[in-house]
């Protein structure tokens, strides 16, 4: 679809002006639930229509959702598989905790947005910050909780009853792609850190040749990432909020081999390969080795 259409107005720049630039790959109109949002969910590639700004290039999904009624259904999310991870989500954030420290030595207070069970932030305290979380899912905040991390908010960003200046970093680590409101989060974030703080977070480029290669299927279009960032989108809106960008590195991901098997598993059309995926995926020489996934468009 080539005409321009009005309606619903770009996270960043405001224009009520978009094509369709990726049309749906599913036709589920059912609303999302607390299956959709977990980390662990199978829907890669699949998803309403995504949309393109007519002035300034981002894209988004259409309908973007009421972010306080996002909120609510984040907050009922289980995700037990995830469990199964941490070891490898402890390696990805190894390789990233040592880019965050070229950039701020381990010293002071560190907010994680979206943090989840906690794993990046039991490494960010043991290499020496004074941390604190925020986290929806009520279920993934308790976990979080019992690891004695700092205190774990479950409150979203833009109602955090913070003082200004009140950390020397945050970090939103595949966080940003679930937000509505992207402009409206990194103002909150330019409000918590202290002049000179550094913010660090992950996400997928839609001009990676990954994305650019695989069109309407790339993964990372998901119903649960609702905005897409390429460069220069990024830039625009992290320049109107005040922000100077430091760097941007290739996002590696670490999986335990089983669990890749389990995703391509779910994305293949015929029986007898799923089948071999799934025996591939139960034998013990891949239930705990890992695998460094790189190639997809994620930076930080």
């Amino acid at each position: 679809m080539t005409r321009a259409e009005t309606g619903p107005t770009c996270p960043v720049c405001g224009s009520g002006v978009w094509t369709i630039r990726f049309p749906a790959t599913t036709d589920r109109n059912a609303g999302v639930s607390p299956d959709d949002l977990r980390c662990t969910s199978h829907d890669l590639g699949c998803h309403g229509d995504i949309v393109r700004c007519s002035d300034c290039g981002m894209l988004f999904n259409l309908p973007l959702p009421d972010p306080e009624s996002l909120h609510e259904v984040y907050r009922e999310v289980r995700d037990p598989s995830y469990l199964g991870e941490t070891r490898a989500r402890e390696e990805t954030y190894r390789r990233t905790l040592r880019q965050l420290h070229e950039y701020a030595e381990p010293s002071g207070t560190l907010l994680d947005v979206g943090c989840y069970t906690g794993v990046f932030l039991a490494m960010a305290k043991a290499a020496g910050w004074d941390t604190q979380g925020l986290e929806l899912s009520s279920w993934a905040a308790e976990i979080a909780r019992r690891q004695e991390i700092g205190e774990i908010h479950e409150t979203p960003l833009e109602d955090f009853p913070v003082e200004p200046g009140s950390f020397r970093v945050v970090t939103m680590w595949d966080v940003v792609e679930h937000l509505p409101n992207p402009a409206e989060v990194f103002r909150s974030v330019h409000r918590c850190l202290q002049p000179g703080g550094v913010v660090g977070f992950s996400t997928h480029m839609t001009d990676s040749p990954a994305a650019r290669v695989m069109g309407t299927r790339y993964p990372f279009f998901m119903e649960m990432h609702v905005v897409h960032f390429s460069r220069p989108t990024l830039r625009r809106l992290l320049a109107q909020e005040g922000f100077e960008i430091l760097a941007f590195r290739r996002h590696l991901r670490i999986l335990r081999v089983s669990y890749l098997l389990e995703k391509i598993r779910y994305s293949t059309p015929t029986r007898a390969a799923r089948s071999v995926l799934e025996w591939l995926g139960s034998l013990p020489i891949t239930s705990e080795r890992t695998i460094a996934i790189g190639g997809t468009g994620l930076v930080n």
